[in-house]
């Protein structure tokens, strides 16, 4: 479990703060794209583009493990 901590705090490290508050309050949090956005003041589909970023960088960063 310790490695899999390392390993998330490095890949947040790669995260804008947008892109880290999604990641920890959606899939980590489990709070719906729709949710966030209202209690963030945004479109559903600006979570949704964010989403897309993070998946983008989700997969570039397990090429470098």
């Amino acid at each position: 479990e310790l490695q899999y901590n390392m390993l998330m705090e490095k890949f947040k490290s790669t995260l804008t703060p947008r892109q880290r508050d999604v990641f920890e309050c959606c899939y980590e949090g489990g709070q719906t794209y729709a949710d966030y956005a209202r209690e963030n003041n945004i479109t559903r589909q600006s979570v949704k583009d964010i989403k897309d970023l993070i998946n983008k960088k989700i997969e570039k960063f397990k090429k470098t493990l």
